[in-house]
């Protein structure tokens, strides 16, 4: 039985055969999924550079029907994909990195490895977290945006 001590009180967690077991099939699924995701961010990138590519044709083929608003030409859908595939990297990383960590720390023994793995699985459900309130906060500034919208046109 392995046993992390705790540094604020001095005590021993004990990790018995069946949350190891457990662990050890989590951080199986956390490296799969993180996997995953780096093989979506990577896809998400590639078919950025296409829309990029793409809407930047559409744009110079003319006509009234296939105009853009000015900010969004080639540039802007490129530089969207890349932001969007590096934000959907970081979650993937941090699950991936879980799943090694932990999986190593607890296969070796070592209480650094299974001690990083678990700070990565903070680390995601902070950033999880973070986006959770951004889009709160999206979400709030539109109903107040919307509120006043309707005001207006009621006059």
């Amino acid at each position: 039985m392995n046993s992390i001590l705790d540094q604020n009180s001095g005590e021993a967690l004990a990790l018995n055969s069946m949350v190891k077991a457990n662990l050890t099939e989590a951080s199986k699924w956390a490296r799969f999924l993180g996997i995953l995701g780096f093989i979506g961010s990577g896809l998400t990138l590639i078919m950025g550079i296409f829309m990029g590519g793409t809407m930047g044709t559409l744009a110079s083929m003319g006509g009234a029907d296939t105009q853009l608003p000015g900010f969004m030409g080639a540039g802007f859908f490129i530089v969207f994909y890349v932001i969007f595939a590096i934000i959907s990297f970081i979650p993937s990383y941090f699950l991936f990195t879980f799943g090694s960590k932990t999986k190593a720390g607890i296969e070796a023994g070592v209480n650094t490895d299974f001690e990083n793995g678990l700070k990565n699985l903070k680390r995601l459900f902070k950033f999880y977290g973070i986006i959770a309130i951004i889009f709160l906060g999206f979400y709030a500034l539109m109903f107040v945006i919307a509120i006043f919208g309707g005001l207006a046109s009621a006059f």
